[in-house]
């Protein structure tokens, strides 16, 4: 059984350490920019850091209930992959976005969207959703070459 699932596992670990990564970065942003708890809103800075990890935790459930079941009724292997491409992206929406903050003299929403400052992760989420047609379409063909042929 641990063989079924021993990839799940490893990326639904560095899932978790991920989510923990996102955590420290807003308690580090709300000590740079002065905002104490339970205060969710203050510089667009710091609600661009928020907005992004509480995103990405409010997907991560999902995320890990279709890895689960991708891994364990169709290809475990297919679904680690796509699942750490899915990680990936969510790690680079965050540090794009704290690249963008860090610089100075640059508007925060300049690569992106300009009607949206995060339209990369809420309008323009092209990684995201390219990786998860991927995964239904792998799943799909999966399933349908598994179906026994009938004379």
């Amino acid at each position: 059984m641990l063989d079924q699932i021993h990839l799940l596992a490893a990326v639904t670990v560095l899932g978790v350490l991920e989510q923990a990564y996102f955590f420290l970065q807003v308690i580090y942003a709300r000590r740079a920019f002065g905002i104490s708890p339970p205060k969710i809103s203050g510089p667009p800075e710091f609600d661009r850091i928020f907005r992004a990890q509480v995103n990405s935790s409010e997907y991560f459930p999902i995320f890990l209930a279709l890895l689960w079941q991708a891994g364990l009724f169709f290809h475990q292997g297919l679904a680690a992959a796509l699942g750490l491409v899915y990680l990936y992206a969510r790690y680079q929406l965050l540090y794009r976005i704290q690249g963008l903050i860090l610089r100075k003299g640059e508007h925060l929403c300049q690569p992106w969207s300009m009607q949206e400052p995060l339209g990369f992760a809420f309008g323009n989420h092209n990684v995201l959703q390219r990786s998860s047609r991927l995964l239904l379409a792998a799943l799909v063909s999966l399933h349908d070459s598994a179906l026994p042929s009938f004379p």
